[in-house]
């Protein structure tokens, strides 16, 4: 297989872009939280 790159466009870390990326940063942090939250304990 033959791939061509027919234009090279720039990744751009702008206002939006940022924010988002944070947003999910968040949100996965606060579900593993939780799942540990959740996580039965297990006796001794």
């Amino acid at each position: 297989m033959i791939i061509r790159l027919e234009k090279l466009i720039p990744a751009k870390l702008d206002e939006p872009t940022q924010q988002r990326l944070l947003n999910e940063l968040f949100e996965n942090s606060l579900q593993n939280q939780v799942k540990e939250v959740l996580k039965p304990s297990v006796a001794k």
